[in-house]
């Protein structure tokens, strides 16, 4: 290419490409040449380059709502937490300037799983099997990020005698512990009905525990963040509703963490035997066996609870039982809404304003623990038809009669309606304001429930599919 410039040159031209292109001594360099040297060219800038906020601001976007949000509403079972993508996860991996900027997504939603313990015949205590994750929580500070807790005990051949251990060494310690070292707005609990029981201090009848098919049930517990935000002063005006949570939970969380700060929510030691329930001698599947229950509920009064959701999975089995209608389920219904004629009071707190059961089919005259002790709320979700497709199922649906499953379907909604919408509401129910059924996708039976609050009136509304609401004067 030289040469062919050269040719094409005039003298004084050639002359100077010809010597800008012979070899020649490297030049000595001096101060003005280094002032005029050309910049080096630029670098393609990556990820990397970003400031730490943007990286984060960024690396949000992969926080998705938690599988339980919806899977709640499901039978129960123990994956109730499980994921299909772990994308959170994988970016922990990256580096460790990734790792830092997406822990406030990664430990939003902390899980805990007690697994099944090889000792079972030794000692078994909750509140030191949560240790190591209640010390890594303090060790990082995590009581500032974490929103929800989940914790999940799964079944165990060896149930009944965890149930034991579990009643003699108590579960105040153990959610002492777990309070004591963060407040999440939302606590979930996966259990067999036994040790949900034992979790919240509530008896569990077990006699025909048999006849019935629900290894698991969820049990949900939530704190109003705008309760919160009166009680503690802060401002929810910042950000997205998900932030203005995340900020409360830090601050309420900050607020009780520390001995110091556990011993103003709890009562003193002599106050706790009211939440001591003793392991009594005898065996609870047999019939006529009675334990004592606790006065209160540590788990109902630790925590400011303003919502409940209870999910007791399917009946369906139990129909195929000769006098089904006369079975008692596993639940801790009996004992969390204690009727007046008992003599304890429910176990369910005051505080609590809204409220969500799910079953699949159950018995009207199991049901009626919620009617006939229907307590203070101002919101009801009832669901009580599979969204699965249980009834499809021969095995699950053997020996059961499937119009027994609709008629007493039909029955719990007839015992509900008949208090919510009489004229006037008697008791704990003139202050509902707000009805939703989950069962709307059944179309005749939508249709029958709307026609029955057309003729009934007393102020109520169809807001849409499956929702009545009204307004009244003096709600209290």
């Amino acid at each position: 290419m030289v040469a062919a410039i050269l040719a094409n040159a005039g003298e004084e031209d050639r002359e100077k490409l010809q010597a800008a292109h012979t070899p020649s001594e490297p030049p000595t360099s001096t101060f003005d040449d280094l002032s005029v040297a050309a910049e080096p060219a630029p670098r393609h800038r990556t990820i990397s380059d970003l400031p730490n906020e943007l990286l984060s601001a960024i690396l949000a976007y992969l926080n998705t709502t938690p599988p339980s949000t919806s899977e709640l509403y499901e039978e129960p079972n123990i994956n109730l937490t499980y994921a299909e993508t772990t994308n959170l996860k994988s970016c922990s991996f990256v580096s460790r300037r990734w790792r830092q900027a997406i822990i406030p997504s990664l430990y939003k939603h902390l899980r805990f799983m007690f697994k099944n313990p090889d000792r079972v015949f030794q000692n078994f205590d909750l509140a030191e099997e949560v240790v190591p994750l209640l010390e890594f929580v303090k060790r990082n500070e995590l009581h500032r990020i974490i929103t929800s807790l989940t914790i999940l005990l799964a079944d165990d051949p060896f149930q009944l005698h965890i149930h034991y251990l579990i009643r003699r060494t108590g579960v105040v310690k153990f959610w002492q512990s777990v309070f004591g070292a963060m407040y999440p707005l939302e606590l979930i609990i996966v259990a067999p009905p036994l040790i949900l029981g034992d979790l919240a201090s509530c008896r569990v009848a077990l006699q025909d525990a048999t006849d019935f098919e629900s290894p698991y049930h969820y049990l949900r517990l939530q704190r109003d963040y705008l309760a919160i935000t009166n009680s503690h002063g802060a401002s929810s005006s910042k950000g997205s509703e998900d932030g203005v949570k995340t900020e409360l939970a830090a601050e309420v969380a900050s607020d009780a963490k520390g001995d110091e700060a556990i011993q103003a929510l709890l009562p003193t030691t002599p106050v706790l035997n009211k939440y001591a329930m003793a392991a009594r001698p005898g065996d609870p599947e047999e019939e006529g066996f009675e334990e004592p229950r606790a006065e209160a509920s540590i788990l109902f009064e630790i925590g400011e609870w303003t919502t409940i959701l209870l999910n007791e999975g399917s009946f369906v089995k139990a129909y195929s039982a000769t006098e089904f209608w006369l079975k008692n389920s596993p639940s801790i219904l009996p004992d969390l809404l204690s009727g007046p004629g008992t003599p304890q009071p429910p176990l369910i707190t005051s505080t609590i304003r809204e409220m969500s059961y799910i079953g699949i089919f159950p018995m009207h005259t199991h049901f009626e623990y919620i009617t006939a002790n229907f307590p203070r709320l101002d919101r009801i979700y009832v669901q009580i038809v599979p969204r699965n497709l249980i009834l499809d199922d021969e095995a699950r649906v053997a020996g059961v009669d499937i119009e027994d499953l609709w008629m007493e379907r039909n029955g719990c909604y007839a015992l509900l309606m008949r208090e919510l919408f009489n004229a006037p509401p008697m008791g704990n129910y003139q202050y509902i304001t707000n009805f939703e059924s989950g069962d709307a996708a059944d179309k005749d039976g939508w249709e029958m429930a709307k026609e029955y609050v057309k003729r009934a009136g007393n102020g109520w509304k169809i807001s849409r599919d499956g929702l009545f609401v009204r307004e009244i004067t003096d709600p209290r």
